[in-house]
C-alpha cells in the first residue's frame, strides 16, 4: 500500500515538474547573472582577467601581470603599466559594488586602451560590463 502511494506522490511530482518548465513559466527561469556582485566586490573587481592582486593600500592596488599577457602600449594619454614596472599597473579600490562612474574611470580607460592590440579591447570580465552601464 505505501508503495503504490510513494509511486503516485513521485509520479505526481515529476508530472508537476515537466508541466512547469514545458508551460513558459517565467517564474522558475531565473536570469543567472555572470559574474555576481559579491564575487566582483572581492575578488574580480580588483584587476584585469588573468592578472594578480600584488600590494594593497587602503585606497589602492597593484595588479601584476604574472602570466605575461600581452598588452598594447596605449594611446599616451593613458599608462598601460606603471613607470616603475614593466609589469604591474595601480587601480583605485572599489569599495562598493556596482561601482559609480567615477570611481571606476581608470579602470574603464585601461580596458579601452590597453588591450592586447589595437581595437581589442582588454578582458577584465565584469569591469566591462559596469563600464558599459557607465558609459564615460
Amino acid at each position: 500500500m505505501f508503495a503504490i502511494i510513494g509511486c503516485v506522490f513521485v509520479i505526481a511530482v515529476v508530472y508537476y515538474i515537466i508541466r512547469k518548465v514545458w508551460s513558459g513559466d517565467e517564474s522558475s527561469k531565473k536570469s543567472i547573472d555572470f559574474p555576481s556582485d559579491n564575487y566582483m566586490k572581492t575578488i574580480g573587481g580588483f584587476c584585469p582577467d588573468y592578472w594578480t592582486v600584488g600590494k594593497r593600500t587602503k585606497n589602492k592596488h597593484v595588479c601584476v601581470n604574472k602570466f605575461n599577457i600581452p598588452i598594447h602600449k596605449g594611446t599616451g594619454t593613458e599608462e598601460c603599466l606603471d613607470s616603475s614596472s614593466k609589469n604591474t599597473i595601480t587601480f583605485n579600490t572599489i569599495k562598493k559594488w556596482p561601482p559609480k562612474k567615477k570611481n571606476i574611470r581608470n579602470m574603464c580607460s585601461w580596458i579601452d586602451n590597453c588591450g592586447p592590440r589595437s581595437n581589442v579591447r582588454a578582458s577584465w570580465i565584469g569591469m566591462d560590463r559596469a563600464c558599459s552601464k557607465n558609459e564615460m
